[in-house]
């Protein structure tokens, strides 16, 4: 059990500096091409917040039929 806690804490905190929280990785798009990695630090002058980053990456989704995640 401790293990499993470990790995989790783990993992946790490489999300957090890696930024999984600030990026959504799109792919199994129509196309291939559309495939990509949207960061929201990489954009933050572009949108006001999160929020509407979120909205962003949901659109494209729906439009090239993409999982973002």
């Amino acid at each position: 059990m401790r293990t499993f806690v470990a790995s989790l804490l783990f993992l946790s905190l490489s999300c957090l500096v890696s930024g999984c929280l600030d990026c959504a990785e799109c792919t199994d798009c129509i196309d291939p091409v559309y495939d990509q990695e949207m960061c929201f630090r990489e954009n933050r002058d572009y949108y006001s917040d999160r929020r509407e980053w979120r909205d962003d990456v949901k659109a494209y989704e729906a439009l090239f039929e993409c999982n973002c995640r």
